[in-house]
C-alpha cells in the first residue's frame, strides 16, 4: 500500500480560483479527526472548529458544510450532534463561557443555564455537564463518587490538572482507561442527569426532523 510520508501543503489556480489543498499520513482515528476537524487532544477550546462547519465562523474560513449537505441532499441529518463542555459558564476564561460569548445569543445561553443544553444549528447541540448540589461549575469527573477519584494506580494520585508531575500523579487519560476496563463495578448513579438530557435532546431532534 502507497502513502505520503509526511504532511503537504499545495497551492494551484483554476480559471482564476485558488486551491488550497492538506495531504497528511495519519496511524489511527484519533489522528485523523485531529486533521480534518482541527482538534486537539484535551483542548475544550478547539471544539469551537465542529461549530464552525455548521456556521462558516472560522479563522480559517471553513465551509458552511453541513447547510451545503443539506441543501444538495434535500434532506436533514438524521441524528443529532452534541458538544459536551464542563459546566463553566460561571467563570468567563473558560471555553465553554468563550464560546457562549463568540456565538450564541442571550435566550440560548438562558435555556442552557436553565436546561443544560440547546439547540445551536441545524442537528448540532450545546450541552453541559450537570451542576452538583451546592456547586457553580462542574466537570466530567464531579459525577464519579469521591471514593473513585482517590483510587490510587501504581501509587500515583489522580489529579484533573493539564500539568502535573508525572512522578506523583496521574492525568484524566489514565483516569478514562481505568474507567472503561472496569466501569462493571463502577457507580454511574450521578452521571443520570446527563444521560437523561441526551435522551432528551434525541427526542426533541426526532419531533423538529418530522
Amino acid at each position: 500500500m502507497n502513502t505520503i510520508k509526511k504532511e503537504v501543503k499545495t497551492i494551484y489556480e483554476i480559471n482564476k480560483s485558488r486551491f488550497i489543498t492538506n495531504i497528511k499520513p495519519v496511524k489511527s482515528v484519533n489522528e485523523a479527526k485531529s486533521f480534518f476537524l482541527n482538534i486537539k487532544k484535551d483542548g475544550a477550546d478547539t471544539l469551537k472548529n465542529i461549530y464552525a462547519y455548521y456556521s462558516g465562523k472560522s479563522e480559517v474560513n471553513y465551509p458552511e458544510y453541513m447547510t451545503e449537505f443539506e441543501n444538495s441532499q434535500g434532506i436533514r441529518a438524521q441524528n443529532a450532534v452534541i458538544m459536551l463542555y464542563d459546566n463553566e459558564l460561571q467563570q468567563k476564561t473558560k471555553p465553554v463561557a468563550k464560546f457562549c460569548k463568540v456565538n450564541m445569543s442571550d435566550d440560548q445561553i438562558k435555556k442552557l443555564k436553565k436546561e443544560e443544553y440547546v439547540l445551536l444549528n441545524s442537528n448540532l447541540y450545546l450541552m453541559v455537564t450537570p451542576l452538583q448540589k451546592g456547586k457553580s461549575i462542574s466537570d466530567i469527573e464531579d459525577l464519579f463518587h469521591s471514593e473513585l477519584l482517590k483510587t490510587k494506580l501504581d501509587g500515583k494520585i489522580f489529579t484533573k490538572n493539564d500539568k502535573y508531575d508525572t512522578k506523583i500523579y496521574y492525568g484524566k487519560d489514565r483516569f478514562s482507561k481505568y474507567v472503561m476496563k472496569n466501569y462493571a463495578k463502577i457507580d454511574f448513579e450521578a452521571f443520570k442527569p446527563l444521560l437523561n438530557n441526551i435522551k432528551k435532546i434525541v427526542y426533541e431532534y426526532k419531533k423538529i426532523e418530522e
